[in-house]
């Protein structure tokens, strides 16, 4: 069942067991990564809830399944609510919540259930979550209520008691691969791009949006350059990386993929090559793994990750390339 969706084969059947036993939990908490299919399941399993047919599920002929179709793009169910932050990043307002709670005051137009999923539920603020917290503890007759978060720890512990938790695992690597191969992307960037984004398909497809290959390479060609015989010079003379990277976006991404790139060389020294993310890059990488001991390749990812939190912290990013050129430079040439 659900064969369109990829992996979360442990999920599926817990679910599908649900709708064979006609059990009907008031709320569900999908938990796990970002962009690995928690929501896409959600929908279906709502779809199959509410179907009307008393056998298989989704039946697919009745008014439900024909009004709730996904493929159509049909989402008119009066019985079936599906709440987001209104802009990818934001959070969830507390307006979105009050109209949940408004709409739990009815009974189900079509089907035996309502079900009203709500995502990113943890961007929801302490008023958001107290207001689903009532739904919760005094559930409306037929209602459903999918909670998904990507950190669970962000939300009360009073809303956890209440829900049946479903953890989500990242996606393997072929299984990410095998979806991307099948959107048109290469073998090679399929495979490169599912390991960089670690199982999760949204992050892949991001990636590759944000154009995080072309980044990747900027951060080889920049940790390549080491050691340094002037470190501040370099960065004078190399003035494009304020050209390429003008916004915190491009900026983060390129400080992601030197601490990915750092990994993957102290992995290749440990003799590790089969779990490196660029694997496209194995003879590059090769060459410059000779200039770096063990100790120098931890020191550098600690450096990156420090130089990424930084950066996110406001600080500006000629600085955090100024402190982290010096530093690196100190750990290729054996000054830790």
């Amino acid at each position: 069942m659900w064969e369109e969706i990829v992996g979360h084969q442990e999920n599926k059947e817990f679910l599908e067991g649900l709708l064979k036993k006609g059990d009907s939990p008031h709320a569900l908490l999908f938990y796990g990564p970002e962009g690995i299919g928690k929501a896409l399941l959600a929908r279906h399993f709502a779809r199959a809830f509410l179907c009307m047919s008393e056998g298989n599920k989704p039946c697919e002929a009745c008014e439900s399944c024909k009004v709730l179709n996904f493929k159509n793009e049909n989402y008119a169910h009066p019985d079936y609510m599906f709440v987001a932050p209104e802009e990818v990043g934001k959070d969830l307002k507390v307006e979105q919540i009050r109209n949940v709670i408004e709409e739990a005051a009815f009974a189900p137009a079509l089907s035996k259930h309502k079900v009203c999923i709500i995502n990113a539920a943890d961007s929801m603020n302490t008023i958001s979550a107290n207001a689903v917290l009532k739904i919760l503890e005094e559930p409306p007759v037929g209602w459903l209520v999918i909670l998904i978060a990507t950190r669970k720890d962000k939300l009360l512990e009073t809303i956890l008691s209440r829900v049946i938790q479903v953890r989500f695992n990242p996606l393997k690597v072929e299984e990410t691969q095998k979806v991307l191969t099948e959107k048109g992307f290469s073998e090679t960037e399929a495979e490169v791009l599912a390991r960089l984004s670690d199982g999760s398909l949204g992050a892949a497809l991001n990636f590759q949006e944000a154009e995080g290959l072309k980044y990747r390479n900027l951060a080889l060609d920049y940790i390549r350059a080491f050691p340094l015989k002037m470190p501040m010079n370099f960065l004078v003379e190399n003035t494009h990386y304020d050209k390429v990277l003008p916004n915190r976006k491009e900026q983060r991404i390129f400080l992601q993929m030197e601490e990915y790139i750092f990994r993957d060389l102290l992995f290749m020294k440990l003799g590790l090559e089969a779990q490196i993310f660029n694997s496209d890059i194995q003879a590059e990488l090769k060459e410059i793994l000779v200039k770096w001991n063990e100790s120098a390749l931890k020191a550098a990812i600690l450096a990156t990750n420090r130089a990424a939190r930084a950066r996110a912290n406001h600080t500006g990013m000629k600085g955090v390339l100024e402190t982290l050129t010096i530093s690196l430079n100190d750990y290729v040439e054996g000054r830790l």
